[in-house]
């Protein structure tokens, strides 16, 4: 063969190449763009079932993301295998979720077969790795000076040239530790010979270096124990003081964000370590003491027990104000008898373990003689199930319901002339609810001689207490003389003795008496009708005193009764 024979050859070996590379390219980037610009694009998918006649269709289903490398997407790698479904407008209303993509958009297109393809289209996330070399034991930092190095990449972009090495760093001691590879914050760890993941993973994550000796020297691990939740009475820490590795959970989560320093750590042989304690709330930890390192790694183990803290939930009354402000009135909140009363009950326990003593709303009363409340509800809302992690203190929150009004009789006073209303002293009072109208009678009121029948004014009830119901009794022109303001003289006193019994009775011409205030040597004595009897009097001499109401004016007498 000549060397020109030789030479269009190669010449013609070269351009079947460039072909088939050209042939390539077509088939996997250009075609299925080729196939996108031709197949008709459907927007209206109810115009597409309004064809179809059915509510339901059959169509392919399709999965495409951009590149790792550019921001077209990929049309010749889908992220999922094809499927066929049947289904209407509703089956594609929520795609499916893939680590690592985030979706964006929809496209159904029709073939030139005719048959209806959905395709759904994904973004790559873009994914942050950090690497800490900020716990170096050598001094160790990135040349830039810092001790965090982080890079951005799409998700399944390449790693390489990618994660830092021992050459992008300087040291203040060089010559004594090594990097011996990476651990993230889960506890994966990858050494130098492995280096790394190949492409970057589906989330962020934060890697930090391990590292190693050169010599004399051995790794120390520091392991996390937490207590166990409901343990039972007589299993718990703080009631045998001592650790009994059953009871206790390995936790890897001390590891995790809340953690201040690596589970796993290089120290020379022969020194002593001791560990800074991560602080968790709802635990407390009982200090380790210090690790002497040996030449054996596996057997260098610091064991961080934590027990479960004991809560206190304490569930009060009434606030703190309404208590010393209404401890003279009596306003404020207690806990009915049967809790035994008082204004503060505590329940303990241990964090995580059933919460078996809860008080309700109905376990804590508020009333006075003046005003009634009602407890609506907890504040804070109490914990339900299981302890928390920390003391909580739980308020009643009371809404009033009743007050107490007051009804008040007045009478017309014409005797100067002019028309004055007088107020008696004849007052009740009673309870109802607050925002409702009273509903006072007219009818059920007493007639009085000389006025006509009573005017009640009902009110709206008020939550001060304050609401006052009037009855009026206009006088009667013929009949008011002589009924206004009557002589103390006009009452007559009649007293029997009989035996060790004092016996009384209290009338007057004209008007009847309603009501009367009985004295027996100047001790008011119970009751207030018209009669008075008094049972085994001691002998002696006593003086009764008798104090009556006719509804409009107040008159008196007195008597000295002997008891042989």
């Amino acid at each position: 063969m000549t060397a020109e024979t030789t030479r269009l050859s190669i010449f013609g070996m070269k351009h079947h190449y460039k072909l088939k590379i050209l042939i390539n390219i077509f088939l996997v980037v250009l075609l299925p763009f080729v196939f996108l610009t031709c197949s008709p694009m459907i927007e209206d998918f109810n115009s597409l079932v309004k064809e179809n006649g059915s509510d339901n269709i059959q169509f392919t289903v399709e999965y495409y993301a951009d590149g790792v490398d550019t921001d077209e997407v990929d049309y010749s790698t889908p992220i999922k295998a094809s499927h066929l479904e049947i289904g209407s407008i509703d089956s594609f209303s929520s795609p499916q979720d893939f680590s690592g993509f985030t979706y964006q958009s929809k496209s159904i297109v029709q073939d030139s077969n005719g048959n209806y393809i959905l395709k759904l289209i994904y973004r790559r996330k873009n994914i942050t790795l950090s690497f800490d070399i900020s716990e170096s034991p050598n001094g160790a930092q990135y040349r830039d000076g810092s001790t965090i190095y982080s890079i951005t990449r799409k998700f399944g972009a390449s790693t390489e040239n990618s994660i830092p090495t021992q050459d992008d760093m300087t040291f203040t001691d060089p010559d004594s530790y090594f990097l011996a590879g990476w651990e993230n914050s889960l506890g994966e760890t990858c050494s130098i010979e492995q280096f790394f993941e190949q492409t970057f993973p589906a989330a962020n994550a934060t890697y930090f270096a391990k590292w190693v000796l050169t010599s004399n020297g051995a790794n120390y691990n520091v392991q996390y124990w937490f207590e166990k939740w409901d343990l039972g009475n007589g299993k718990h820490y703080l009631e045998t003081n001592s650790v009994d590795e059953e009871n206790f959970n390995r936790s890897q989560y001390a590891q995790g964000e809340n953690a201040t320093e690596p589970s796993q750590k290089m120290a020379e042989i022969g020194s002593e370590i001791t560990v800074s304690i991560p602080e968790y709330v709802g635990f407390t930890a009982i200090d380790p003491e210090s690790l002497v390192i040996s030449d054996d790694s596996d057997a260098n183990i610091i064991k961080v027990y934590y027990y479960r803290k004991e809560i206190t939930l304490t569930y009060k009354s009434d606030s703190d104000d309404a208590v010393t402000n209404g401890a003279q009135n009596g306003e404020y909140g207690v806990f009915t008898e049967a809790n035994g009363g008082g204004t503060s009950k505590t329940v303990t326990g241990y964090y995580g373990d059933t919460i078996a003593l809860k008080y309700t709303t109905s376990d804590v009363e508020k009333s006075t003689f003046r005003k009634t409340w009602e407890c609506t509800s907890w504040s804070p809302a109490p914990a339900n199930e299981t302890f928390p992690a920390v003391n909580e203190v739980y308020t009643a929150q009371w809404n009033q319901t009743h007050a107490l009004y007051t009804v008040k009789y007045y009478f017309e006073d014409t005797t100067s002339g002019t028309s004055i209303w007088v107020e008696d002293e004849e007052t009740y009072s009673e309870k109802g609810l607050v925002g409702q109208m009273t509903t006072v009678s007219a009818a059920a009121q007493d007639s009085v001689e000389g006025y006509y029948a009573p005017t009640v004014t009902n009110v709206t009830i008020v939550a001060e207490a304050t609401s006052v119901v009037r009855v009026e009794y206009k006088s009667k022109a013929s009949t008011s003389s002589g009924m206004i303001n009557p002589g103390t003289t006009d009452i007559t006193l009649t007293v029997e003795v009989t035996g060790t019994t004092i016996t009384a009775s209290c009338t007057r011409s004209g008007t009847n008496i309603t009501s009367c205030t009985w004295y027996l040597n100047g001790v008011a004595q119970s009751g207030t009708s018209s009669s008075f009897t008094k049972n085994d009097v001691s002998a002696g001499t006593y003086t009764l005193f008798v104090v009556a109401k006719d509804g409009y004016a107040e008159y008196t007498a007195s008597a000295t009764v002997t008891v042989q």
